[in-house]
């Protein structure tokens, strides 16, 4: 149906790659801080003759003791290893995200920093334009705190930006006389 065709769609592996650092995802907005863990990473790898997804999948499995599943199986390519992911590149900028990435490499102690700008407006978005990830020697220096629970009153209305997690000040970035 042309889905492969779709503007972006190509991107979003070396995407999941690049926001992922060795402590863990970055987690702006209201992502979670949790490696990647999808067996999309095979799809989009064999969709786009792409080895660094699949090669980025099977580090996660086996560096993160992630879990295989059937449809890893199924996309599954023998030439590509887990070490491969070292011939992927150390930075990205991905424009429409508002998001860059810079690391060492992909080993556990590399130094890896990301940040992310960009419009505060978008679906589960939070006040954290300029908000930054550093990871060095394999432990989390700066980061954000994380998501706020879904179901808090008025969380996806017109209460969204009173909770904590949700303004600046819950984010590693810079507030100026902040107020409601």
């Amino acid at each position: 149906f042309g889905m492969l065709n779709h503007l972006g769609l190509n991107k979003v592996g070396d995407y999941l790659i690049q926001v992922d650092g060795p402590a863990g995802a970055n987690n702006y907005h209201d992502s979670s801080s949790s490696h990647i863990n999808t067996f999309a990473m095979t799809w989009l790898g064999k969709a786009y003759n792409n080895t660094g997804f699949n090669a980025a999948r099977l580090r996660n499995i086996e560096k993160y003791n992630q879990a295989i599943t059937p449809l890893d199986l199924l996309w599954y390519n023998p030439d590509v290893t887990a070490d491969d992911v070292g011939k992927l590149p150390l930075d990205a900028y991905f424009a429409d995200a508002e998001f860059l990435s810079m690391r060492s490499g992909f080993n556990d102690d590399c130094l890896f920093l990301s940040a992310h700008g960009g419009e505060a407006n978008v679906s589960h978005s939070h006040i954290d334009g300029g908000s930054f990830v550093l990871d060095m020697l394999g432990e989390r220096f700066a980061g954000d705190i994380g998501a706020e629970g879904y179901g808090k009153d008025g969380y996806f209305g017109d209460r969204r930006f009173e909770y904590y997690r949700a303004r600046a000040e819950g984010h590693n970035t810079i507030v100026i006389n902040p107020d409601e």
